[in-house]
């Protein structure tokens, strides 16, 4: 499996056999959360071969084991309920903050209105944790995940510059769906200290690329 391994795999875990056994060709049976019937973004779903294929292709790469094992993904965004069944092992603390509040701890304040769940559900599609009979499955099923909240509160150029610095030597990737009102029209741009912040992790990608 090269340098890519599946963390939950040993040699007496039936799930995992049953993942190793099934036939390559019947994605259906590659998994057995409950909800993994219904990714089409992951799975080729087509009742009609005609139709266009939307999925993004992953499939060959799980069966080579790339799993998105030893990535860790910081999610921008309004929290993380990090409790889940289908997230908790894949959390990762070291890389998740409370910008809003200012405490190492990204749960969401949840409303009767359901807001502030965005973020968690972002993190599910990232990283929702395979083979436990739960929900689905995250693209990247066995990446690390953290949360940053910032969106729970006053949103500046300075929660936004700090929560984009936020521990740049840990994390992988920053992902933050998140923006302006969109009018169709018109485009915010980041501000100054956001753009620091930016500027700072591609120079510090750049120089570890060259090094």
């Amino acid at each position: 499996m090269d340098q890519y391994y599946l963390n939950s795999i040993q040699n007496d875990d039936e799930d995992w056999q049953e993942f190793w056994g099934v036939d390559p060709l019947d994605s259906r049976l590659m998994f057995n959360d409950e909800l993994w019937d219904q990714e089409w973004y992951l799975q080729d779903t087509r009742s009609n071969k005609a139709l266009p294929k939307l999925d993004l292709n992953v499939l060959p790469l799980y069966r080579l084991g790339v799993t998105g094992r030893g990535v860790r993904v910081a999610v921008l965004d309004d929290g993380l309920e990090y409790t889940h069944d289908d997230l908790r092992n894949n959390y990762d603390p070291d890389i998740s903050y409370d910008v809003n509040e200012n405490d190492d701890d990204p749960l969401p304040r949840y409303e009767l209105s359901g807001a502030n769940g965005h973020g968690t559900r972002c993190a599910g599609e990232i990283a929702m944790e395979a083979n436990n009979r739960k929900c689905g499955v995250g693209i990247a099923f066995e990446a690390s995940v953290g949360g940053i909240k910032l969106l729970d509160g006053l949103v500046n150029d300075r929660v936004e510059g700090e929560a984009l610095g936020y521990k740049p030597e840990l994390v992988d990737i920053y992902t933050a769906s998140w923006g302006p009102a969109d009018d169709g029209k018109s485009l915010e741009a980041p501000g100054r200290l956001a753009t620091e912040a930016l500027e700072r992790g591609i120079a510090m990608a750049s120089t570890e690329t060259r090094n």
